[in-house]
C-alpha cells in the first residue's frame, strides 16, 4: 500500500479504512447470495491498489470538437483526460482538506472568483464593474472625483497544460499547507494515451493539470494566486477567473493612465516570463487600446461635432492644393485646439450628458448618421430640402428650423455659436455650459420626435 501512496501517511490510512468497509460490505452481499460489482474492474487482482499496479496515474486522452470550430486546427479541440476512478477518489480525498486547508489559512487571493465555493462569473464581473462604477462617479472637472477607467484582459492560451509542478508544489510550502497534503507524489510517473491511425500510444506526462481531473482547478489556483498579489502601480488591480484576468486601471487623467497601465502590464508580464508562461500569454494591444481612448477623448473635445472626415474635409474647401496657406492655417488650427484642450482637462464645471454627447460626437438623430446604417432613406434636412446634409453642424448650427433654441443659448453666451466655437465658448463658464447643453437637448429631442414620427409614416 505504501509503494502505491507514497508518503501521505493521513491518505493512505483513509484509503485503507475505505478498503476495509468496500471487504466487510463485499462479504456481507456475499452472505446473502447476491453480488457487488467491483470499482476496480472484474476482480481483486485488476484493483491498482491491490497489485502494487500505478494505472489509476494513467489518463487517456479525448479530442472533443468546440462549436463552430473547423475541424482541420489542432485548436478547434479541447483536450480531455478520461481518468481512471480510483484517482478520481484520491483526488477527491486530498481536495476537499486541501479546500479547507486554503479557506482557513485565507491562501487564495480574494480576487480569485474561479473554482472556488460561493464565488463565480457574476461576482468577478460585478467587482470589475464596481471599480468602472466608482471611478466614474462624481464630477469631471479640476478637482472632482471623475476619474478614467480602462480595463484590459489577459488570458493564458492552453492553460492548465502549462502549469509547472515545482511552481505548484512551492507555491503549496509557501501557503503552509500541510505536508500529507503536499500532492509530490502525485505528479510522478504520470501517463497519457492516445490512439492514431496507427494504433495506440503512450506519452510520460510531465507538466500541467489533466482537465477533467477534481485537483486539477484548485492546483492551477494555487500556481497561479501569486500573480494576483503582484505590487502593481496605484489604481491598479487584477481580478482573476481560473486562468484569465482582467487589469483594471483607475485614474485622472489619460497620461497618468497610459503610465500606470504599462507599467502594470510590465508586471505582469515579468512574472509570467518568470515561470514559463509569457510565450503562452494572449496580450492586449495596450497601446492601442490606450491611442483609441486617447483619439476619442480628442475629438469629443475639439473636433466631434463636424465629425473628423467631415472636418477635415471642409478645412480644406476652396483651398490651394499644396502651399504655405494650407499648412499654416493647418498650424492655426492645431494651436487653437492645443489650447481648448488644455481648457477642457483643468476646467472646474460642466458635466457631459446623454445630448451632449450626441452633439459632440455627432452620432445620433442626425439623418446623415442614420443614412449610414440604412436606417433613413437619404441624408437630407427635411426642412432645408435636398441641398443640405442634416448632420450634427447643420442641425445645431445653421438649420432655420432650431433658430428658437440657438437665439436663447446665444443671448446667454453673447456669442455667434458655430461649430468651431462652441467648445471653447462652453469652457468659458457654467453658464454658458448650461445654456449650449439646454440647447442640444432640445434640439436633438425635436429630431427624435421627428425621426418616430417618419418611422410611424413608413
Amino acid at each position: 500500500m505504501k509503494a502505491v501512496l507514497g508518503n501521505n501517511v493521513y491518505v493512505r490510512a483513509l484509503t485503507e479504512t475505505m478498503l476495509i468497509e468496500w471487504n466487510q460490505l463485499t462479504s456481507a452481499r456475499a452472505a446473502q447470495g447476491s453480488q457487488l460489482q467491483n470499482p476496480y474492474g472484474k476482480g481483486a487482482e485488476n484493483s491498482p491498489l491491490l497489485s502494487g499496479k500505478r494505472g489509476w496515474k494513467r489518463q487517456r486522452l479525448v479530442l472533443n470538437p468546440k462549436p463552430g470550430k473547423l475541424n482541420d486546427d489542432a485548436s478547434s479541440y479541447r483536450p480531455l483526460c478520461m481518468l481512471n476512478t480510483t484517482g478520481k477518489i484520491f483526488e477527491r480525498l486530498i481536495c476537499t482538506h486541501l479546500e479547507k486547508e486554503l479557506d482557513q489559512l485565507r491562501a487564495l487571493s480574494d480576487h480569485q472568483f474561479g473554482f472556488r465555493r460561493k464565488r463565480s462569473t457574476i461576482d468577478a464581473i460585478q467587482t470589475v464593474t464596481q471599480l468602472a462604477a466608482n471611478a466614474i462617479e462624481g464630477e469631471r472637472w479640476l478637482g472632482g472625483s471623475k476619474e478614467y477607467c480602462l480595463v484590459c484582459t489577459l488570458d493564458v492560451k492552453n492553460a492548465f497544460n502549462s502549469a509547472n509542478w515545482n511552481l505548484v508544489l512551492q507555491a503549496l510550502h509557501r501557503m503552509g499547507i500541510s505536508n500529507y497534503l503536499i500532492v509530490a507524489d502525485y505528479f510522478k510517473d504520470r501517463a497519457l494515451t492516445y490512439s492514431s491511425d496507427v494504433g495506440v500510444h503512450e506519452y510520460l506526462v510531465t507538466g500541467g493539470v489533466p482537465q477533467g481531473a477534481v485537483l486539477g482547478p484548485i492546483l492551477w489556483n494555487v500556481m497561479y494566486d501569486e500573480i494576483l498579489r503582484q505590487v502593481l502601480p496605484a489604481g491598479c488591480t487584477v481580478v482573476g477567473f481560473a486562468d484569465d484576468i482582467a487589469l483594471v486601471t483607475v485614474a485622472k487623467t489619460l497620461d497618468e493612465i497610459t503610465d500606470r497601465c504599462s507599467l502594470a502590464i510590465d508586471t505582469l508580464m515579468c512574472w509570467l516570463a518568470d515561470n514559463g508562461l509569457a510565450d503562452r500569454i494572449i496580450q492586449p494591444p495596450v497601446q492601442s487600446c490606450l491611442q483609441t481612448l486617447r483619439t476619442a477623448h480628442h475629438r469629443q473635445l475639439l473636433h466631434g461635432i463636424r465629425g473628423s472626415r467631415a472636418s477635415g474635409s471642409r478645412y480644406y474647401t476652396d483651398r490651394p492644393a499644396g502651399g504655405r496657406t494650407k499648412n499654416w492655417e493647418h498650424r492655426k488650427q492645431d494651436s487653437a485646439q492645443q489650447h481648448d484642450r488644455g481648457m477642457a482637462k483643468e476646467r472646474r464645471h460642466g458635466q457631459v450628458d446623454f445630448y451632449l454627447t450626441q452633439m459632440i460626437s455627432g452620432h445620433g438623430c442626425f439623418k446623415e448618421y442614420l443614412h449610414r446604417f440604412n436606417h433613413e432613406q437619404n441624408p437630407y434636412c427635411d426642412h432645408c430640402g435636398t441641398g443640405s446634409i442634416e448632420d450634427a453642424d447643420h442641425a445645431l448650427f445653421i438649420c432655420p428650423l432650431f433658430v428658437r433654441y440657438r437665439a436663447e443659448a446665444e443671448t446667454t453666451t453673447v456669442c455667434n455659436l458655430t461649430a468651431d466655437n462652441v467648445i471653447s465658448c462652453m469652457l468659458e463658464s457654467q453658464s454658458k455650459w448650461d445654456a449650449i447643453a439646454n440647447m442640444a437637448a432640445a434640439i436633438l429631442k425635436e429630431l427624435r420626435r421627428r425621426e418616430r414620427s417618419r418611422r410611424i409614416q413608413s
